[in-house]
């Protein structure tokens, strides 16, 4: 999308636009998934880079290994040199679920298109027990993302016969989901009016696979019979390899006016809002499009633009196709009402700027 924009807006010859990507064939995840949701299938959940670019873009496949900011370069496993005059980072992190044993055995996720899809065979076959969705405070999808699906889960149940037998439970890593009390209090009630068990301060560690338990920081455990984790993430490696400037909590250091990194104004990231990464379509598309804008100001005489301002909509999904949109923008907080919807329970997705942006799983 970056490189798209960029190219829209950039007169014809000003810039070259490379992409960096570690492979040609793209696989959907959450964050770019651009297919109808009536076609979402397994044979239709990646596409070539080729495809997905405007002419004029060059995509060169390889993964990237070394920021070296000082030289204004990307070094690749291949052992090219990629220099850059302004870079943008568009795909910081990465799941880390080493950290997490027993991960790869039972654990069930819906970062990519086609671990959605699975989950959905799962819970068809499924007829009693504990559906258990847990929800690292790291990880890059939103409590507000991991209820949705706890809550739409619960909707489907509701239809089953043996709608009984069947429980979900949400499990926050922390005691506070999310950083404001308005979000926390919607999403605590939310839960609660769907009659979904909601446990916080639990910090997984271990899956026990064999007696089928989440197994916490503190010794607690918790019985699944499906269990759907949000794990934490961290940054690439090449990232965490660089000297890029860090916040006390670690994270890049963003001009939150600007986007770009602190004391390097030729590197931007796409995802951060000062220390907190939101993983929204309309957050990134503002912030992409912020982004291009300036690079092609200063490189094309693109007209300038203000100042980036913090803008962002989540949506809970609060009952069988009911839904509520809440609203940032600066440090005002707005819940919506509800409202029927079809944001959908049978798939996540909402209109993007060029089709249907899907997050699924139902």
């Amino acid at each position: 999308m970056s490189a798209n924009k960029l190219l829209q807006k950039a007169s014809k010859g000003d810039v070259e636009v490379i992409v960096l990507g570690n492979d040609r064939k793209l696989e959907f995840r959450d964050s770019n998934i651009f297919l109808s949701t009536s076609s979402l299938d397994h044979n239709k959940t990646s596409k070539n880079a080729d495809f997905l670019l405007r002419p004029g873009a060059r995509f060169y496949q390889d993964e990237p290994l070394i920021l070296n900011i000082n030289e204004k370069s990307v070094s690749t496993r291949k052992g090219a040199i990629i220099k850059y005059d302004y870079l943008i980072l568009a795909d910081l992190f990465e799941s880390d679920t080493s950290s997490i044993k027993g991960y790869n055995e039972d654990a069930r996720s819906v970062e990519t298109a086609q671990k959605a899809l699975s989950l959905r065979e799962d819970l068809k076959k499924i007829t009693s027990g504990d559906v258990v969705v847990y929800h690292s405070a790291n990880s890059s999808f939103t409590s507000t993302f991991a209820a949705s699906l706890a809550v739409s889960i619960k909707s489907y149940f509701s239809r089953k016969d043996s709608a009984d037998k069947l429980n979900v439970k949400f499990i926050s890593s922390e005691n506070s989901v999310i950083t404001d009390k308005i979000t926390e209090d919607f999403i605590a009630s939310t839960l609660e009016k769907n009659g979904i068990q909601f446990v916080k301060g639990f910090k997984l560690v271990s899956i026990n696979v064999k007696n089928r338990e989440l197994e916490s920081e503190g010794g607690e455990s918790i019985k699944y019979d499906l269990p759907v984790i949000f794990a934490s993430h961290k940054y690439m490696q090449y990232v965490e390899k660089s000297k890029i400037p860090r916040s006390d909590s670690g994270n890049i250091e963003v001009n939150t006016k600007t986007l770009s990194v602190k004391g390097h104004n030729e590197i931007y990231v796409v995802g951060f809002i000062g220390s907190d990464y939101k993983n929204n379509w309309k957050t990134l598309y503002n912030q992409v499009d912020f982004i291009t804008s300036r690079i092609a100001g200063i490189s094309s005489a693109y007209p300038e633009v203000e100042n980036y301002t913090y803008t962002y909509n989540d949506i809970l999904v609060t009952g069988d196709e009911r839904a509520s949109t809440i609203s940032y923008e600066g440090d005002s907080i707005a819940v919506g009402n509800e409202s029927r919807t079809d944001y959908l329970i049978k798939l996540y997705g909402y209109q993007a700027f060029f089709g249907i942006y899907s997050q699924g799983f139902l």
